[in-house]
């Protein structure tokens, strides 16, 4: 039997706070194999295998502390599928961080059509702690800020069994759905490898 995978690349852009983080350790959770590599030179990169819906896919996310960063990357990444800007709620600030005319960059540097999300997460909740803050960003202003940057998704981020599970999902569903059409027969043997990975 073929061992055969299909290759998803993620832009994972978010500072230091933006809990991102929470986002890698759920791939980790869902993967059969994960590594790292610290990128010295500004280029963190996790790769993850991991099975979707009986479908192998290796998931390499890179990661980046603002757009520029991935524009500057472009040489070594060459390409990316997914562009998913991270928030932290409670950090007010976080929203500025992002630009539209930034993203427009990155857009044409890559030549890039892939499913793009702003997710903002309410690091503390996740945490189960108690909100240390009285203020934080809402929903109302993430959605405006979704609409300003013109990303697909928007994603509220409280829990990680029900809205994490959701972005999984549309993240792999979206990634996977084009190959019902365009690779029918390669889908099909894929995850006839995907199903010998679950049983093992």
């Amino acid at each position: 039997m073929k061992k055969i995978s299909f290759s998803l690349h993620v832009g994972l852009v978010g500072v230091q706070d933006s809990g991102k983080e929470i986002l890698l350790d759920f791939f980790k959770q869902k993967s059969i194999e994960t590594s790292y590599t610290d990128g010295r030179d500004g280029e963190d990169v996790y790769e993850f295998f991991l099975v979707f819906k009986q479908i192998p896919i290796k998931l390499k996310v890179f990661l980046a502390g603002d757009i520029k960063d991935l524009i500057l990357n472009h040489e070594k990444i060459k390409r990316l599928d997914t562009m998913i800007l991270a928030l932290n709620l409670y950090n007010l600030s976080s929203k500025n961080k992002y630009f539209k005319e930034d993203l427009d960059e990155f857009i044409e540097k890559y030549g890039f059509n892939g499913m793009s999300a702003l997710i903002g997460l309410d690091v503390e909740l996740i945490s189960g702690k108690s909100p240390s803050k009285e203020f934080r960003i809402s929903r109302y202003n993430l959605v405006q800020k979704a609409k300003e940057l013109d990303v697909l998704y928007c994603f509220e981020i409280l829990n990680k069994k029900n809205d994490l599970l959701e972005l999984y999902n549309k993240i792999l569903g979206d990634f996977t759905f084009k190959f019902q059409f365009t690779n029918p027969e390669i889908l099909e043997k894929a995850k006839e490898y995907g199903k010998t990975l679950i049983n093992q």
